[in-house]
């Protein structure tokens, strides 16, 4: 939400800073990959401990994570800060848009130690099914962006006009601002998890098995982002507006994404306490419930998308040719929405499991070479689009 909206926001400004940007936001996408798949290993493990109800093992889980965010974040600093150009020239050789995106990636690098810890500690309380001070400071953190941006890029209220610099300082003040709150929330409330040094202890077990349940999702959005690595990068031929109608593009696929895979970390906790319980028919009724509300969701999303594209890439193309590039592939992109949405629900359900194919056997009363002839077989002559995503997983 906090990228969209910087997105947006730039889109009056200039297309070079919006083209920049969108590439900036790139590498902000695969942190966001890693700690997505760090953060579903610990939904995963510690909503399995949360259905036995035991507590302590899932507080040094979460503290455990945090040390993997940290070092994470100083990795992607160091990178960033050392070498943007370098960064930005994987996705495009337009000098006008790297320069841009150079002036983002200066600032935004800095708020890459809050936006990892942000995330473990709200996965932390997914993982306990406590969701409403996530909630309220996801919303609040976007609401504090869009007012800094306001002020920063165009310099209202007395505030220099910043453009580009102004979006980037905006992010980082407010994903600072969300950390401290939620640091603060998560000692203080009594349905929390407390942030306590005694439980920082490394554990190689439980770091194993973090890894071992966030790959599908690191594999998944890792697929994804070289893609656009690759999109990018053959866009560039055809010039700016290729560029920029591709980053039009992924940044309404990428928000329905993100829409998808929140309702399916809604999912996992909820699954992973029920499998951690021995209750096998409740992770069964969850997910038949959510792959039909998700069906349900990507049909409509997809058709909405479908019959507005020339709208919705017109109100951030700067010209006809950057807006009739980005409708008609916003389009195709459009017809594949609810394909995309089962994987991404298939993958969490096994990830939920803490196996795939002999946890998905248990659950569903079936035997192992049954559910391996229906993801290698038998779903080919099903839905032949949704076998090819599948085997991509």
């Amino acid at each position: 939400g906090v990228g969209l909206a910087d997105n947006i926001m730039l889109g009056g400004y200039s297309e070079d800073a919006l083209s920049g940007v969108s590439l900036a936001n790139q590498i902000q996408f695969l942190l966001q990959m890693v700690v997505m798949g760090m953060g579903e290993g610990l939904i995963i493990i510690g909503s399995q401990y949360w259905g036995k109800r035991q507590i302590e093992p899932i507080k040094k889980i979460i503290n455990i994570g945090l040390i993997f965010a940290m070092a994470v974040s100083v990795l992607f600093f160091v990178v960033i800060a050392s070498a943007p150009h370098w960064a930005l020239s994987l996705f495009t050789n337009d000098e006008d848009v790297i320069a841009e995106g150079v002036i983002y990636l200066r600032i935004i690098c800095y708020s890459y130690f809050f936006f990892c810890l942000t995330n473990t500690l709200l996965n932390g309380l997914k993982a306990v099914e406590t969701v409403k001070i996530g909630l309220g400071i996801s919303i609040m953190t976007l609401f504090v962006n869009i007012a800094l941006n306001y002020c920063l890029i165009y310099g209202h209220f007395g505030f220099p006009a910043m453009g580009t610099a102004g979006a980037a300082l905006a992010t980082a003040l407010s994903q600072g601002v969300s950390f401290i709150i939620l640091l603060v929330m998560c000692n203080t409330k009594e349905d929390a998890l407390s942030i306590k040094f005694s439980n920082f202890k490394p554990s190689l077990q439980i770091y194993g098995s973090i890894c071992y349940n966030g790959i599908p999702s690191l594999g998944r959005q890792g697929i994804a982002s070289v893609s656009t690595i690759l999109l990018n990068n053959a866009a560039g031929v055809y010039g700016d507006a290729a560029i920029a109608a591709m980053s039009i593009v992924s940044r309404y696929t990428m928000f329905i994404n993100s829409s998808v895979i929140g309702f399916g970390q809604g999912f996992q906790p909820v699954c992973g306490a029920a499998f951690g319980a021995k209750q096998t028919a409740r992770c069964q009724t969850a997910y038949r419930f959510c792959q039909r509300v998700l069906l349900v969701f990507s049909l409509a999303v997809g058709a909405a998308v479908f019959a507005f594209a020339p709208a919705l890439t017109a109100r951030f193309a700067h010209d006809a040719q950057t807006a009739d590039v980005a409708g008609r592939a916003l389009r195709l992109q459009s017809a594949v929405f609810f394909a995309q949405s089962a994987v991404i629900l298939m993958t969490m359900l096994t990830q939920s499991l803490g196996q795939t194919v002999r946890a998905a056997a248990r659950v569903f009363g079936i035997s192992k070479s049954t559910v391996h002839k229906d993801v290698t077989s038998r779903l080919r002559r099903v839905n032949h689009s949704l076998y090819d995503e599948v085997q991509k997983v």
